[in-house]
């Protein structure tokens, strides 16, 4: 599954996630670091053109991203912000 090429690779980031999360992650740490170097690239520019994604699955991302070493921007975030910079109450 992890291996597997997938034309939206949000799926893969959550079962990246999920295995960080079980602490099993390190049994796949080779895969996982496969993944994420061909998704960094890509995946950086789909969340900025694709506003349909919610903050669960930017935050996902992000974490997953930012554990494995990855520089993502926080910017990702700002399409939840008000003009305070405060997280809208809507999307929360």
């Amino acid at each position: 599954m992890l291996v597997a090429s997938a034309s939206d690779p949000i799926p893969n980031m959550h079962l990246i996630h999920t295995l960080c999360r079980l602490a099993v992650a390190h049994h796949f740490q080779n895969e996982i670091e496969k993944q994420l170097a061909h998704h960094f690239v890509t995946l950086s520019e789909i969340i900025d053109y694709n506003k349909d994604y919610d903050l669960h699955t930017i935050a996902v991302v992000f974490q997953v991203f930012r554990f494995h070493g990855y520089n993502m921007s926080s910017d990702v975030f700002s399409k939840f912000k008000d003009e305070n910079g405060k997280f809208k109450a809507s999307d929360i």
